[in-house]
């Protein structure tokens, strides 16, 4: 199924040479070796982990996107359809895809998805978090009409909620949202 990677082999010192710094330089070869083989069989993941920057025109208090769920007959298509990478292990596009099918159904997929998939949230709600504190609430108001003001204030309104009735509430940031709520009181419609 794998075929041996004939530059490294060539690269690794010759086996009579039992030294210490001989095993220790082979050994590097390989772990740097596998390191670039696991790299390039993940990186068709890394869509589903990605995490977006939030757009300047784009309010930091509404919903966080959502990451797109992962279906496997999809992305097995995607492989399929792909060029087979030049680092990989197998020369046969059949083999290729059997070998990430193996991958999707055994039982250390679907833990390993989720956690990447959870670091991959958290950074999106870091991301969140800071454009928060270091949003401009005057362009942000900025051509918006009173129901949408109104929103966006509720929105803020609700974070602040959130960060207070936390079990660690951060102090800057609840003054900070208290600070965008002052801001926008002016801009509110009259009831």
């Amino acid at each position: 199924l794998v075929l041996p990677n004939k530059t490294v082999l060539n690269q690794l010192v010759a086996e009579g040479a039992e030294t210490e710094g001989v095993k220790q330089i082979n050994n590097e070869l390989l772990r740097k070796h596998f390191h670039q083989l696991t790299e390039a069989f993940l990186l068709p993941f890394q869509s589903h982990f990605a995490v977006p920057s939030i757009p300047s025109h784009v309010s930091p208090f509404g919903k966080l996107p959502a990451h797109t769920a992962f279906d496997e007959a999809t992305f097995l298509q995607k492989i399929e359809q792909g060029p087979l990478p030049s680092m990989a292990i197998v020369k046969s596009k059949r083999k290729w895809v059997e070998l990430y099918r193996t991958f999707l159904r055994s039982p250390h997929f679907i833990p390993w998805f989720l956690k990447r998939r959870d670091t991959a949230h958290k950074e999106l709600e870091r991301r969140y978090r800071q454009a928060q504190f270091a949003a401009n609430i005057p362009l942000l108001v900025h051509g918006l009409r009173g129901h949408q003001i109104l929103e966006l204030f509720g929105q803020i309104r609700s974070i602040l909620d959130a960060e207070t009735s936390s079990k660690n509430p951060d102090s800057k940031m609840c003054l900070r949202l208290k600070e965008h709520l002052a801001q926008l009181v002016p801009h509110l419609p009259e009831a």
